[in-house]
């Protein structure tokens, strides 16, 4: 058995919630309160006073509630995790990412060794994301909407299908198709404490995570033996 393919590393959902991030090609860096955030940078939009251009954002999980909404801000919200819709991704139980010479295995010539490494396929899954502008005015609100389209128009043929960079554990990034489902201009609606203005892009990325460790597999290594015992 000889090896195939090199090690990958693991994707989990966090993993996926810094690749929206990626996706909106926002940065990591200190806010005005000296904490490290993520920020996307639009032109004209002012955060706060002394702070322009940068605009708030981060990922929350659909059971989460924000009490005060930071204005202007990008909310990615993350929806439920579907894999019955992903099936059909699934190649078979058998599938593997790679199998490659186990540490301290035995050489037995060739491209053959005695024991393998090798990682079961991840399972597909379709995840789902809302990336909400949230704004003071409705000038600023579809400055902020406008900018993200131009970022996924950049990075993809077409801003119906974008491609979402998510690093793995060994630090290798992929790139999954991410299909923006629906885009909604809502104009301004009512918040508990004040009016504010919403757009949402609704992006499901087809993806994969690992639920299984890499395993090792031993394999004959001895000669043929037959047996003439009864002849």
């Amino acid at each position: 058995m000889a090896d195939t393919g090199h090690r990958t590393g693991i994707v989990t959902i966090q993993d996926y919630d810094k690749g929206i991030m990626g996706l909106m090609k926002a940065i990591l860096a200190r806010g005005p309160n000296g904490r490290m955030a993520y920020w996307v940078e639009v032109e004209g939009v002012q955060y706060e006073p002394g702070v322009s251009g940068k605009i708030r954002s981060w990922v929350l999980p659909p059971e989460s509630v924000i009490r005060r909404y930071i204005l202007p801000s990008v909310l990615a919200r993350r929806g439920g995790l579907d894999f019955e819709g992903a099936r059909n991704r699934w190649q078979s139980v058998a599938a593997t990412e790679y199998r490659i010479p186990a540490a301290g295995a035995r050489h037995l010539g060739g491209d053959y060794y005695d024991r393998y490494e090798e990682k079961p396929q991840a399972d597909p899954v379709n995840i789902s994301y809302d990336l909400q502008v949230h704004a003071r005015s409705t000038e600023d609100g579809l400055a902020i909407w406008q900018h993200l389209m131009r970022v996924f128009r950049a990075e993809a043929h077409c801003v119906s299908q974008v491609q979402v960079p998510v690093v793995d554990s060994v630090g290798d990034t992929r790139h999954y198709v991410g299909d923006v489902t629906s885009v909604e201009l809502t104009g301004e609606v009512q918040a508990v404490m004040k009016r504010k203005a919403l757009h949402i892009i609704s992006i499901n990325v087809l993806g994969e995570l690992d639920f299984a460790d890499p395993r090792v597999q031993k394999v004959a290594s001895g000669g043929v033996t037959f047996n003439l015992g009864g002849l």
